[in-house]
């Protein structure tokens, strides 16, 4: 084989996986292979980059004719914006026949291993418009484990590096192979990283039983959030054709009239109080505008779900109009709704670890405090009652009871 070691032992261990578990994972080799032989030999070498290595060996000439480089030429190849020509395809497939594809990249200047995935193909169950909600495969493998972004270099020294060839930012070099996650280092053997350089990925040792038992977890991993993002994926469907309906026992009368998706500049920019809840820096998140309707009343709640769904649960910001000109102030009793939606509700479900029905749940729960708030705030004649609303305020900021009496 031409892999370089890290791609080797990745590429081994999951091949035997694969027999000995699971016949529906399947792991290939792609890329170039005259290429690679090639790639072996030069090791992406070039004179300018021994030259530029040493220290005081350049003659006067040399060193005259290097100084009149400008940055772009110094830009036009920089070693670390080359991955080797070969990579390892990963395909994930659940018992539902939905598959994934994960494409391993090797950065031998940076000694360090990207992931990305190249495509996901839905079983036949699955509509257009559903295809069209389902995670973008950018976002996919985002904390796929807790706290990894992949957006740090496994090795500080990655940084210096990059300015010294005129690159900006570790993220920026490697977009296009996608993200050095630290599980993507662990699948390949790698525990400690190594320094980058030219030539020195030949100092990696991958090890056979951290490779083993890495990947296994992975597999396992990706197979949950697959059966979890097509969990939301349903859910987001029934949200946007406006179906929800109603538990047997708890009688609401205002309806979702709305539901759309909301761009984070949209976000940004929304006069709701409680938008300081979301994580405006984290990109990978999705956000989406629900409005329900309770005779001139309405109440809009902003949702965010970030691709760890469930595990991190939808976050949830609310804003009531009592008529079309009246807005209700960020006040306690907001406050009140946001933390019932947010908290005390959901620690109520029993949902499982894929989240089926968990973001209905929570929808169908701000729907129910509207009702509460709007009966609660508004008793005039010709305003339709729930019956099944406990309305009497309690505690000493007079807050609101979210129960059903039923």
């Amino acid at each position: 084989t031409y892999l370089p070691l890290p791609l080797y032992m990745f590429y081994v261990q999951a091949e035997g996986y694969s027999k000995a578990y699971d016949k529906l994972i399947k792991v290939a080799v792609v890329g170039d292979k005259e290429e690679a032989k090639s790639f072996q030999v030069t090791r992406q070498y070039t004179p300018e980059d021994s030259d530029s290595d040493q220290d005081g060996s350049h003659d006067h000439v040399r060193s005259k004719k290097k100084k009149k480089r400008s940055k772009s030429s110094v830009l036009d190849d920089p070693p670390f914006t080359k991955a080797f020509p070969l990579s390892v395809n990963l395909t994930i497939t659940n018992e539902d026949q939905t598959s994934i594809v994960i494409s391993f990249h090797h950065l031998p200047y940076f000694c360090v291993t990207c992931a990305s995935v190249t495509s996901i193909k839905h079983n036949d169950s699955f509509s257009d418009s559903e295809k069209n909600l389902f995670i973008e495969k950018t976002s996919f493998l985002h904390c796929l484990f807790e706290g990894d972004s992949g957006r740090t270099s496994p090795n500080a020294a990655v940084s210096y590096q990059i300015r010294k060839y005129g690159g900006d930012n570790f993220s920026t070099a490697v977009r296009q192979y996608g993200f050095p996650f630290k599980w993507v280092q662990r699948a390949c053997g790698i525990i400690v990283p190594v320094d980058p350089g030219i030539g020195n990925d030949s100092e990696i040792k991958p090890d056979n039983d951290i490779a083993a038992e890495n990947i296994t977890e992975l597999i396992k991993v990706v197979k949950n959030r697959l059966k979890a993002q097509i969990s939301l994926t349903k859910q987001l469907s029934i949200l946007e054709q406006l179906k929800l309906s109603q538990d047997p026992g708890v009688v609401v009368v205002s309806q979702l009239i709305r539901w759309r998706s909301l761009t984070l500049q949209e976000v940004q920019s929304s006069q709701f109080g409680g938008i300081s809840i979301f994580n405006l820096q984290e990109r990978m998140n999705r956000f989406f505008l629900a409005t329900f309707q309770y005779g001139q009343a309405r109440m809009h709640a902003i949702v965010c779900v970030t691709p760890d769904y469930p595990s991190i649960k939808p976050v949830i910001a609310v804003l009531v109009e009592v008529t079309e000109k009246q807005r209700e102030p960020y006040d306690i009793q907001i406050k009140n709704i946001e933390s019932e939606v947010n908290i005390y509700y959901p620690r109520q479900l029993s949902i499982d670890r894929h989240g089926k029905n968990l973001l209905i749940a929570q929808m169908k729960h701000v729907q129910f405090c509207l009702d509460s708030y709007v009966q609660f705030r508004n008793s005039q004649d010709g305003v339709q009652k729930s019956s099944s609303t406990l309305l009497s305020p309690r505690g000493k900021g007079r807050l609101l009871s979210f129960q059903s009496t039923s």
